[in-house]
């Protein structure tokens, strides 16, 4: 049983459609399997399938509604956790050789 409602799944999913439609075309990636993350507070989404055309994300939600649309490269990431917009933004570029 999805912890997700399929409003707040359905929410998520035009939101990043809504933005992705500023994107161009180019190959779709299919990237499957993984724990997804959002950081709204909302509980992970788990066998998540995120859809990346163009460096843009087009769709996101559970592998049960995105399914990998026909010829996308399709990269399973089963056993691994995306937490979208994490960064390492603390480093010490001065501290390193070559």
């Amino acid at each position: 049983m999805s912890r997700w409602s399929g409003s707040s799944v359905r929410s998520l999913v035009l939101l990043v459609l809504l933005v992705a439609g500023c994107g161009g075309g180019g190959p779709t990636q299919a990237f499957v399997g993984a724990r997804l993350i959002d950081g709204t507070g909302a509980p992970p989404v788990e066998n998540a399938t995120i859809l990346v055309r163009g460096g843009r994300i087009i769709a996101v939600g559970p592998s049960s509604a995105i399914p990998a649309p026909r010829g996308a490269e399709v990269i399973d990431l089963a056993g691994r956790t995306i937490i979208p917009g994490m960064i390492n933004a603390h480093g010490h570029v001065g501290d390193t050789k070559g």
